[in-house]
């Protein structure tokens, strides 16, 4: 086993699952302070981490029961609709999640999703990968690399500050280094 989980479903839908597996959303990451705009109007959302809203909400993705639509023996096909104020967000959004082994060694997910209103929509998988030894040690000595020169530094409450930083220095790893290390 590579990905961490958990054997009982129950975690999954009782908010004590720090998200394993699941696709996030309706958004993905932190709205602050559970507000947005949109085309002129205020949309204000569920918080749920701190003053924020953080992957979907009280109720996102990750605690929904998803359908089944297509299936083979290399590949899943799962939908999900989100009804319009679900949450707080505008429009109906229909989305759709495919996993598939297209060869040996590749996992490939692919989703889509289309909505009858404007509405943000930021889909992702959220698994957590053990790939050295299927978790017999810890994710601590994975090396990690990023090709990335910036950052966007958080405030206390995870939300981005607008500033744009250089990697120099503590948050560089455009070289690989081990997890523990950072």
């Amino acid at each position: 086993e590579i990905c961490l989980g958990f054997d009982e479903p129950t975690p999954y839908y009782d908010g004590t699952s720090p998200y394993f597996g699941c696709v996030a959303g309706r958004v993905a990451n932190r709205i602050a302070k559970g507000v947005f705009s949109l085309n002129g109007e205020t949309y204000t959302l569920g918080t749920n981490n701190g003053p924020n809203h953080l992957h979907g909400g009280l109720i996102g993705f990750d605690k929904r029961n998803w359908k089944c639509t297509a299936s083979s023996l290399t590949s899943l096909t799962l939908e999900l609709e989100s009804a319009d104020g679900e949450e707080g967000y505008p429009g109906t959004l229909k989305a759709a999640v495919t996993y598939s082994l297209p060869s040996p060694n590749a996992l490939r997910m692919e989703y889509a999703a289309t909505t009858d209103k404007a509405t943000p929509c930021n889909l992702t998988n959220h698994a957590y990968w053990n790939l050295r030894d299927g978790g017999a040690t810890p994710v601590t000595g994975h090396l990690m690399e990023l090709a990335a020169d910036f950052y966007t530094p958080v405030d206390s409450t995870s939300i981005p500050t607008g500033e744009i930083r250089s990697v120099a220095g503590a948050m560089d790893l455009r070289t690989p280094a081990s997890i523990a290390e950072q």
